[in-house]
This record gives structure tokens, sequence and C-alpha cells, in this order.
């Protein structure tokens, strides 16, 4: 369930509340209050500013975590398509910072879409100061359609190795969409 509770004069939601239950054993069981508050949009509609909190009860008393978002938009094709430049996340437990993440999008087609990506992410030291490289993910969109779902999919994975503090290949997948139906 989710009920947007704010919106500035372009209506774009300012802040709302999303509620989440799933199935389990066939019972509708709580699952996460997030209260979301967006803070910037750009002349798109764009959500450049975000900061999402997570709650394990109904109430949204008890913080799981904390989410701060910026997005950064680049390339005015892949702008109108909401297609960021960049994304920094950071995660916070108890206010300290415990993981960061940077996606950066750095090639897109003549329609906007990203061809290529990178996501860095980075986990904090206990004092929530100093970051370390744990993991990076190549990712390469191939035969994109006009719906900007990609036929082949290339995932390059290296984590840090904590043996040798070295970055290592830990995997490569590549997704093949064979058929797609008449929406993408």
């Amino acid at each position: 369930r989710s009920d947007n509770l704010e919106f500035d004069l372009k209506g774009n939601v300012l802040h709302s509340i999303v509620k989440t239950w799933v199935l389990v054993e066939n019972l509708k069981t709580f699952s996460d209050y997030q209260d979301i508050v967006s803070s910037g949009y750009d002349a798109y509609g764009n959500v450049t500013d975000q900061v999402i909190k997570t709650y394990v009860d109904e109430a949204g008393t008890d913080e799981l975590e904390e989410k701060v978002i910026h997005n950064v938009y680049g390339d005015v094709i892949a702008q109108k398509k909401g297609n960021a430049t960049e994304t920094e996340i950071t995660t916070k437990v108890d206010g300290v910072n415990v993981e960061y993440k940077l996606i950066k999008n750095t090639d897109f087609d003549s329609r906007g879409n990203v061809v290529n990506k990178e996501v860095s992410t980075y986990n904090y030291d206990e004092s929530g100061a100093a970051r370390t490289l744990v993991e990076v993910q190549r990712i390469h969109n191939d035969e994109i359609n006009n719906r900007g779902f990609a036929k082949v999919v290339t995932i390059e994975s290296e984590s840090l190795d904590l043996v040798t503090g070295e970055m290592v290949c830990t995997g490569k997948v590549i997704q093949t969409n064979r058929i797609f139906d008449s929406r993408g």
C-alpha cells in the first residue's frame, strides 16, 4: 500500500509512505514500512535527491536503515527517459554509514537507453568514516529494442579477496532474452 502525502506545484511527490506485506504460508505478513522524502526534481520530473527510511514495524518507529540517494543527469536524451548518468546511495544503520554504492551509466544509445553501467559497492569501517571497495559489477546491454529492453545482457563481477586484498573476478553471466511479447 502506498500513500502519497505531499506534492510540489508540478505534482511531484515530496513525501510518501509505502507499506509492504508478503504471503508466508498463505498468511498476509507485514514486511516493511518505507518513509520516502524527495527533496529535488529536475525539469523532466526525475528525482535528484531522496531519503528512504525503512522500518520493521507497521507504526514506522523501529528503523532498520536509511538510504540517502543522489542522482545526476548529465545526458539530456537519457534524462528524458529518467536514466541518470550517476547515482550515489549511502546506507546508514543507527545513523552510521555502512555501505556506499556508486552507479555510473557510462554509455547510452541514441534513444537514451543505458548500454554500459558500472556499479561499485563500498563497505564502511565500524566508525562509518573510511570505506573500502568490495565489489564491482560491469553491465553491458546489447541489442536494445524500441521499448528499452536488451536482448543480451552481460554482467561481469569482481569482489575483494579478503586474503590478498585484491579485486578478483567472481563471475560472468550472459543473459539472453529470446522472445519479447507485444509490450517489449
